[in-house]
């Protein structure tokens, strides 16, 4: 594994800081959903093809590092989220379900104004 120098490794403040100002972006355009409807509808979409991509690479790559017999090496350092293949394929197949309940969502008419 690719060792980084003290220099160029990240604090767990940036970590935190990134996590904030998305859960904030997050924030924002959840409170932005309930005065326009179809922001909703819009924003359920935009997860669900995030959610599918992750989900799809993520199995994808636990399937194929153990049909290859290959060592699991994430690519990330300091998250120690995914650690097996078998994690891997437990996550994308998460990721891939909620961003179907996405979609579903999405084209149920959610967002649209009730008279």
């Amino acid at each position: 594994m690719i060792e980084l120098s003290p220099e160029h490794q990240m604090g767990p403040w940036v970590l935190a800081l990134g996590s904030a100002a998305i859960g904030f972006i997050l924030g924002c355009v959840t409170a932005l959903a309930y005065f326009r409807p179809h922001i909703m509808a819009i924003s359920a979409k935009i997860k669900a093809v995030l959610l599918m991509g992750a989900g799809v690479g993520l199995l994808v790559w636990g399937i194929s590092t153990v049909s290859l017999g290959e060592e699991f090496a994430p690519p990330w350092i300091e998250i120690n989220l995914v650690r097996t293949p078998l994690e891997a394929m437990a996550w994308g197949a998460g990721l891939l379900t909620a961003g179907t309940l996405f979609l579903i969502f999405s084209f149920l008419g959610f967002g649209q104004r009730r008279d």
